[in-house]
Formats: C-alpha cells, sequence, structure tokens
C-alpha cells in the first residue's frame, strides 16, 4: 500500500504497534482486548514520528495510545510509521515516501524511474500543474507568461 493511500484505523494501529515493537518497547495487552504501553514509551515513539514528519508540536502520547487502540490516526501519521518502518529496516528512506504516478516530460528529459522531490504548482496563467524549474517561477512557459 503507498503512503498516501488512505489507511483505516486498524491498519495504522497495526503498523504502529509494529513499530513500538521493532523499537524494543513493550506492549502490553489488556484483558479487554486493548493494548498498552507505558506513557514514556509512547511519548518516545512520538516523538520519533513526529520528527520523521516534521510535526510540531509532536504528537502526544494520548494521540499515540489512540492511534494503537484503532480508535484514531492521520495520513500524516502512518506516512511518518511507513517511513521509519523503512529506515528500521535500512531501506532508503526516499523510496518510502514516493508514490508512482504517470508523468509527462520532454523526450529524454528523465530517466526511467526517475524520483521527483520538488512540489508541483499551478500555472497562474493556464493552471496547468507543472515542476517549477526555480522557486519564483509561476508560469509553465515564456509564452504562457506572455499571453496572460
Amino acid at each position: 500500500m503507498s503512503p498516501r493511500d488512505a489507511a483505516t484505523s486498524a491498519q495504522i494501529a497495526s503498523a504502529l504497534k509494529n513499530i513500538i515493537e521493532d523499537l524494543g518497547y513493550t506492549i502490553t495487552t489488556l484483558a479487554d482486548g486493548t493494548f498498552s504501553a507505558s506513557g514514556t514509551d509512547l511519548v518516545a515513539v512520538a516523538q520519533l514520528l513526529s520528527d520523521v514528519a516534521s510535526k510540531s508540536p509532536p504528537w502526544t502520547r494520548s494521540y499515540m495510545h489512540h492511534a494503537l487502540n484503532g480508535r484514531q490516526g492521520s495520513k500524516r501519521l502512518y506516512q511518518a510509521i511507513i517511513t521509519l518502518g523503512a529506515q528500521l529496516d535500512g531501506h532508503t528512506v526516499i523510496l518510502a515516501n514516493v508514490e508512482k504516478i504517470e508523468v509527462l516530460a520532454r523526450p529524454g528529459q528523465l530517466h526511467p524511474q526517475s524520483i521527483i522531490l520538488a512540489d508541483a504548482i499551478r500555472c497562474q496563467g493556464c493552471r496547468i500543474a507543472f515542476v517549477p524549474r526555480v522557486p519564483w517561477q509561476k508560469y509553465c512557459s515564456a509564452k504562457c507568461r506572455r499571453s496572460h
């Protein structure tokens, strides 16, 4: 599953449980079937995941507890879990945080299997999505800039 796919609360809970255990923390199954981990451990995991996601302020102990039990979670948390899991498994982090999509490019402009790290923006003229060559580029082409 791609990190951008909508993950269910159960998928987030399962992935989070795996990460917590992979980090060497203990998870206890309570009598009612829910999971528990120490508050200190949950805070440590929350900080790691927040660092991966560049989230400030970091997720809280309570949020992690609810996510662990399938009662809370977000696409951003799931993506951070997948990325941290890839790091722990020794994979290249950039490959854990990409998705395969169709891209149109001029012949010879991109190598097959290229990874594009820049964000696409909408042209202020024609509204087509494009990847700017420089941060201040607003139009997809000089021709579009002149006509708008």
